[in-house]
């Protein structure tokens, strides 16, 4: 997330525009934070495809 946010500050307006990629990186960004639960929801979830590979 801090590597898009500071994507976003150095774009400046072209930043926000939805013509620009990094807009909807922003936007993904915050979904998969905030979107997909909890953290422990989240580590729980990148924990078993982790795993799953391994079997």
């Amino acid at each position: 997330l801090r590597i898009v946010d500071d994507a976003t500050r150095i774009f400046g307006a072209y930043g926000a525009s939805m013509e620009m990629n990094i807009q909807r990186y922003f936007r993904d960004m915050r979904w998969l934070l905030y979107g997909a639960g909890t953290q422990t929801m989240i580590l729980n979830i990148i924990t078993y495809e982790l795993q799953k590979g391994r079997r």
